[in-house]
């Protein structure tokens, strides 16, 4: 429905922003890590949507997913305020931007970042902060970690004692074993987190704009989301039938 006495869509005069959850259980075999199968977990979604004047309604409000990449989670990418002006004078924000332009995005923080679920035996356990090199004749009685990304997942970060990165020892100052031998997600884990957050966003993009909301969302990724996005749109679809995902029928495009 278009503003009242007027052919012309109404202006958008302010934004709003809210966090809420997506709460669900792990299935089982879903994470590498089996002692997580059947646990409660949720998804913290960041959203910024835009207002308009009483009795003023758009003729179409789309809806946005934007799924963040390796090191950051979204509200931090997408949502960048500046503190010292409330927010908005350098324009950092991705979202408000939309916002302003009269689109209603979705920022969820995958699971194992941000507020999202880590689990006291996963990610919030620094104890599973990476270890000493194997290799050679060395032997650890905490065991020893063998992969290196260098500057992603840097070896030994238990024994660093630099105070800007992790340091797991205030209780004596030793290393421990990891109470997790696997590593935290696959693909497939955050996949079935973003199919979720499209539902979510489909229900609360109708839920506020009625007959505005279109019924589908745009999916953008950025770095590392990207390989995600495309991950969900081919997720569970015959190789002969590509593009005809569940997540394909829900999006009417994707970035």
């Amino acid at each position: 429905m278009q503003g009242q006495g007027s052919d012309q869509e109404p202006t958008v005069t302010g934004v709003k922003t809210k966090d809420y959850w997506v709460h669900f259980r792990v299935p089982d075999g879903l994470m590498p890590d089996k002692q997580f199968d059947g646990r409660p977990a949720k998804l913290q979604v960041h959203r910024v949507q835009p207002e308009y004047g009483p009795g003023q309604s758009p003729s179409s409000v789309p809806a946005v997913v934007l799924i963040h990449g390796r090191t950051v989670p979204g509200p931090v990418v997408f949502d960048l305020r500046d503190p010292a002006t409330g927010g908005g004078d350098l324009n950092l924000s991705v979202q408000v931007a939309l916002a302003n332009a009269g689109i209603d995005t979705f920022a969820p923080s995958l699971l194992g970042y941000g507020r999202s679920t880590r689990f006291d035996e996963g990610l919030n356990d620094p104890g599973n902060a990476s270890l000493r090199a194997c290799g050679g004749s060395s032997s650890f009685p905490e065991g020893c970690d063998s992969t290196l990304i260098e500057g992603i997942n840097p070896l030994d970060q238990q024994g660093q004692q630099n105070p800007t990165l992790l340091w797991v020892n205030p209780l004596g100052g030793q290393r421990r074993r990891h109470s997790s031998h696997f590593r935290f997600g696959r693909t497939d884990v955050w996949v079935r987190d973003i199919d979720n957050v499209i539902a979510s966003a489909i229900e609360e993009n109708k839920k506020d704009y009625g007959d505005a909301a279109p019924g589908k969302v745009v999916l953008v990724g950025y770095s590392l989301g990207g390989q995600h996005v495309g991950r969900t749109l081919y997720a569970n679809t015959p190789p002969m039938n590509l593009g005809t995902s569940l997540a394909s029928a829900r999006m009417s495009s994707t970035r």
